[in-house]
């Protein structure tokens, strides 16, 4: 039996897990999804929200402009009995304790620095995005799983497609 799976129409610079899921065997189908970037066309109650890296997920949770859209697609999957896995990918993290020992590689360790005895991320001046603490961070995710059931994971990038079927309950 083949695999359909529907991808929501808005996920942007997917090539790499779409390619990774034909491997395995899968068909796509493109639509907007009501939460969600993944889920089996047949069975709807389980669904996968991809984020490219843990910056992304700080931007929807501490971009102000972000939090509230982020938030409403929590309420949206909870009040639906939908299961929302929030998979990221990064190639050092493994569960959310990890989350506060981020290291970004794409800036310079000069650009950390310390506020109240935390390491945070310091963009540039005007950045709307400050700062981003991520052992807070990590204890937001903790805070969104226990209100609104969804759960946050961590996939290397190589392993992104797998991760997604196991989650989505496929055996292969």
């Amino acid at each position: 039996m083949a695999i359909t799976i529907q991808v929501d129409s808005r996920e942007n610079k997917n090539e790499h897990v779409l390619n990774q899921l034909k491997e395995l065997g899968c068909n796509f189908v493109n639509s907007k999804l009501y939460v969600g970037d993944y889920t089996l066309l047949h069975k709807q109650d389980i669904c996968i929200d991809r984020k490219a890296s843990l910056l992304e997920l700080a931007n929807n949770i501490c971009n102000s402009d972000n939090h509230q859209a982020f938030k409403n697609e929590l309420m949206r999957a909870k009040e639906s009995n939908i299961k929302l896995y929030i998979l990221i990918e990064d190639e050092y993290i493994y569960n959310l304790d990890g989350v506060k020992y981020f290291k970004c590689p794409t800036y310079k360790s000069t650009q950390y620095k310390t506020v109240d005895g935390a390491r945070v991320l310091a963009h540039k001046k005007g950045d709307k995005r400050s700062q981003v603490n991520f052992e807070t961070l990590g204890k937001a995710m903790k805070t969104m799983e226990e209100k609104y059931g969804c759960e946050f994971l961590f996939a290397k990038k190589k392993d992104f497609g797998k991760k997604i079927l196991w989650l989505l309950g496929v055996n292969f």
